[in-house]
């Protein structure tokens, strides 16, 4: 069984668009596949946690509240996909709990798309 450790950084150059300014998100994940041929490869869970920043927004009005700082701890599944040339495809999903409540929203989500090549 193979094992990993990453991390995701998020830096948001546009914060009139979006709330969240900064994301720091540290990962371990626990691949289920035990062909070593290409290493981590195959499904996956992972557990996180998340270190990150932003502003409240009003919903019905563009008005910008506090800032804020939360940190979340989560879960995720996902698979990884590389074929034989080195090529990787990479989908997952998760949630997370904000442990600090300085945020509006109670759960952080986490949706991503990976597109890469292995050398």
């Amino acid at each position: 069984m193979n094992q990993g450790l990453g991390a995701i950084l998020l830096l948001n150059l546009d914060k009139e668009k979006f709330n969240e300014k900064f994301s720091l998100t540290p990962y371990f994940r626990f691949h289920f596949n035990t062909n070593q041929e290409y290493g981590a490869k195959g499904f996956f869970v992972k557990a996180f946690s998340s270190f990150y920043s932003g502003h409240d927004i009003e919903l019905f009005s563009s008005d910008q509240k506090e800032n804020y700082f939360d940190i979340a701890l989560g879960f995720g599944v996902g698979q990884k996909l590389i074929n034989k040339s080195g090529f990787v495809f990479e989908y997952y999903i998760g949630i997370g709990r904000n442990l600090l409540g300085n945020s509006n929203e109670t759960f952080l989500g986490k949706l991503g798309v990976n597109l890469g090549y292995r050398f």
